[in-house]
């Protein structure tokens, strides 16, 4: 009966290929070309700029407490106070300095991890992790980069004729 049901699967996943491939592929490819067109474009700019920058300021939380502070690497790992009835879920009053909001955001990350990184990895794996990457992108040089290469992905996407031009522009300078 094994090999019946096999062919029978294979022969119902065929039919159905074969039936509403091309029209799940064009679905497919509607959306996404819907998704990246410049109506859409504009609504993400938009609700991005609205969100981060409501009434042109930068948006920052107004019911944060001050609960933390940096141990003496001045790292993330173990930064809130033990004896603190709200150790767990921090609160920060000083965001408006450089490292008061680092440490918010740092203790906001570590937690808010995604329960499928607390399942694959455990609790503490995935912790020390998220430190780990949250201490390695306070580097002012690497951060300004990374902004850059990603600022450059953006444009390149949204403007691909630079891209040609570019290509033709170093086509040039090597012929020379």
């Amino acid at each position: 009966m094994k090999g019946v049901f096999m062919w029978l699967r294979r022969s119902l996943i065929s039919f159905v290929q074969v039936t509403y491939g091309s029209t799940i592929n064009r679905q497919i490819r509607d959306m996404v070309a819907y998704l990246h067109s410049e109506s859409m474009l504009h609504y993400y700019l938009t609700s991005f700029i609205k969100s981060w920058w409501p009434g042109g300021e930068l948006r920052i939380h107004d019911d944060i407490k001050e609960e933390i502070s940096p141990n003496e690497e001045g790292n993330t790992k173990n930064n809130l106070k033990n004896d603190s009835p709200l150790s767990d879920s921090v609160v920060v009053d000083k965001v408006d300095s450089p490292e008061g909001r680092r440490l918010v955001a740092a203790t906001l990350l570590l937690e808010n991890i995604p329960q499928i990184l607390i399942n694959l990895l455990g609790q503490r794996t995935a912790k020390r992790g998220i430190s780990k990457i949250f201490d390695i992108l306070q580097d002012e040089r690497a951060n300004k980069q990374l902004f850059y290469e990603i600022l450059e992905l953006i444009i390149v996407e949204l403007f691909p004729e630079i891209q040609k031009q570019r290509k033709v522009y170093t086509a040039n300078q090597e012929s020379v």
